[in-house]
């Protein structure tokens, strides 16, 4: 399929009866996710030999796709690009945040690092912030889709149209693409369309009861971005960063992708990592 095709897609992700993987978990306990999934190595891309060490953990779009405008941040960092499951060459994996979670762990064992997560890698983050609190710099959190923390009007309508979900992948993703990233008004490129195939896919994240209050017991520098297009992700980041004890800021111009401001949003990441004053 050409990039730019306007043609429907053929999305994986769906039972043989066409309604997409649904799978839940409550009560998230982060000590017990290292072990669970032990045995597959985190892959991860290098940006960059000196510096500060910042691990990128990508959501719904790929990490190349959501990431290319940090790479200017390599001259003075290491960037350590995660490339989550159910994204990785050659293997077949639905997206889990909750392995995700366990190889930000194994990284962070390995190493301390400041922790940048956008959308759906953002569960991850906060799994691994709360699991191994003195070993995370600093936590920025982007757009992050931790939809079970409030009971908003927007993010309510939200989980009601997830259950009523439509098999029509055109239809899915007029519904659900800005949780897929899918920008708007813009042609749908093969990238997007895996992005909602990977939505269909993923581990909700509805019913994640995440422990954000021990992010905020262990004092833990948090910095939540989004992008002021959406009522119920702006409910959500506020949310967020009250119960981290962290900052909120909105940036606007560039919808769920708010990193792809490239300087103003690396300007204010730079500050956030450091503990500068904004």
């Amino acid at each position: 399929m050409d990039r730019h095709s306007h043609h429907r897609p053929r999305l994986s992700g769906t039972h043989p009866g066409g309604r997409p993987v649904c799978r839940s978990r409550r009560g998230i306990d982060p000590s017990h996710l290292a072990g669970r999934f032990a045995g597959t190595p985190p892959l991860v891309e290098r940006w960059g030999t000196s510096g500060p060490r910042v691990v990128l953990v990508h959501g719904m779009l790929g990490a190349e796709t959501t990431w290319a405008a940090q790479r200017p941040l390599a001259q003075r960092m290491r960037l350590d690009v995660l490339v989550r499951h159910g994204y990785r060459p050659g293997v077949a994996a639905a997206p889990d945040y909750l392995h995700d979670a366990a190889d930000l762990l194994t990284m962070l064992a390995a190493e301390p690092a400041h922790l940048v997560g956008h959308c759906y890698g953002a569960l991850a983050c906060v799994l691994a912030a709360a699991g191994a609190p003195d070993r995370v710099l600093s936590l920025t959190l982007i757009e992050p889709t931790c939809l079970a923390e409030l009971r908003h009007p927007a993010v309510e309508a939200l989980r009601l149209r997830w259950r009523e979900r439509p098999r029509d992948p055109l239809e899915f993703a007029a519904t659900f693409g800005t949780l897929a990233g899918l920008p708007r008004g813009r042609p749908r490129t093969d990238d997007h369309w895996a992005a909602v195939s990977a939505l269909r896919m993923c581990r909700p994240a509805w019913d994640a009861a995440l422990p954000l209050p021990a992010i905020a017991r262990a004092g833990v520098r948090t910095l939540v971005l989004s992008g002021g297009h959406s009522p119920a992700l702006t409910a959500v980041a506020a949310t967020v960063s009250a119960r981290t004890g962290g900052e909120h800021l909105v940036l606007p111009g560039n919808d769920h992708a708010v990193q792809h401001a490239g300087a103003p949003f690396n300007e204010r990441l730079e500050q956030h990592l450091t503990g500068a004053p904004n």
